[in-house]
């Protein structure tokens, strides 16, 4: 009889990481349907599609690249730029990042969460809000945006004020280095396509 409980025992503990796994693998196949109906998918693709684009621009701006004037300094500078935007197309993009999204969505939401989620975005107000969302989000940034801006001013003002009482205090003693003013201003928002 032991032996009959030990077996029986032995077959449920060794089954126990094929359930694991079986309800791992259909809580993988909901966070995907979601990415799916969510569009998450089809736009992270838009904007990683971009990346390399957006690297190689950024890259051109640095000093060293404007800089150059001669043929040798023009070529180095290309095949910089062409690499930066090689290393940002091989890391930056929707079937490399795609499983750590997937990973992320599974250990965020459990598996009740993602049958209410699937459930909401199969209908059509669901699907409404998908369609809608990007042109929310975007007014979203611009009136986030718009308020920093309103902030300039006061930015502005803060930071003469902080760089006169800088100046009228007495000089550092001899072999620091002299501080810099600050270059401040609002932080700036970028629209998530």
């Amino acid at each position: 009889m032991l032996r009959w409980i030990a077996l029986v025992a032995a077959l449920c503990l060794s089954a126990h990481p094929l359930v694991a796994h079986a309800d791992d693998a259909t809580k993988r196949v909901k966070v995907e349907q979601m990415l799916t109906l969510t569009k998450t998918d089809s736009i992270s693709q838009k904007m990683l599609a971009n990346v390399p684009v957006r690297v190689k621009t950024m890259a051109a701006r640095q000093p060293a690249v404007t800089a150059a004037a001669t043929t040798e300094q023009k070529k180095l500078a290309d095949d910089y730029l062409n690499q930066m935007s090689t290393i940002a197309q091989g890391g930056a993009n929707w079937p490399a990042l795609k499983p750590k999204i997937v990973d992320l969505y599974m250990t965020t939401f459990t598996e009740a969460d993602l049958d209410g989620i699937l459930a909401f975005f199969k209908t059509p107000a669901g699907q409404d809000y998908v369609s809608k969302s990007p042109e929310l989000s975007g007014k979203t940034v611009d009136i986030l945006q718009g308020a920093i801006s309103g902030l300039q001013p006061q930015f502005e003002a803060a930071t003469r004020a902080f760089q006169t009482q800088m100046q009228n205090l007495p000089p550092a003693p001899t072999g620091a280095a002299p501080a810099k003013p600050p270059t401040l201003g609002p932080p700036t928002l970028q629209p998530r396509n």
